[in-house]
């Protein structure tokens, strides 16, 4: 379990990602024993074989950024298990992304850990995540889950241009 592997998803949510966004949650690993168990946010996701993870690793303090395509078979680690200071094991933890675009920055209790440029779909999902072993249980907390957008600017403009209409024309 280096960076992706055994990851369930939290919900399947119906967010779908703004163009520029800043994402905000705080989480809390409750229940798990290994080192591998975390928690973390999805995003940039269409599925369970296509999604992008901020994965925390609570016992050991890290935390990474990998992005996943076609179940695995092609997978691009941005962010490699890097030693955070600012984060707090078994406390609860506030994380956050900030998009603009294809620049990420990430945010752990309001400190910024990384920033990458990470190629964005047209209409991908913002979602929570669970690490874990198999046949391990480990149990999450989430809670106060916010997505915040710029007021001037039209938030779907990529998916827009995709379908041919602004969005609340398909409402």
């Amino acid at each position: 379990n280096l960076y992706h592997e055994d990851v369930f998803v939290g919900g399947d949510s119906s967010f779908i990602a703004p163009d520029s966004y800043y994402l905000s949650v705080n989480c809390r690993l409750i229940q798990g024993i290994t080192d591998s168990d975390g928690y973390g946010l999805m995003f940039e996701a269409i599925g369970d074989e296509c999604y992008a993870f901020f994965r925390i690793r609570d016992h050991m303090r890290r935390a990474s950024v990998v992005r996943t395509l076609n179940g695995g078979d092609r997978s691009v680690v941005y962010l490699y298990q890097l030693p955070i200071s600012s984060l707090f094991s078994r406390q609860t933890n506030q994380l956050g992304i900030l998009a603009i675009d294809d620049m990420h920055w990430f945010y752990i209790n309001g400190v910024g850990v990384g920033n990458c440029r990470i190629p964005r779909l047209p209409c991908a999902r913002l979602d929570v995540g669970i690490a874990a072993g198999s046949n391990q249980q480990v149990v999450c907390e989430y809670t106060d889950f916010r997505i915040y957008t710029p007021p001037h600017i039209r938030p779907y403009m990529k998916l827009e241009t995709l379908v041919g209409m602004p969005m609340d024309a398909l409402v």
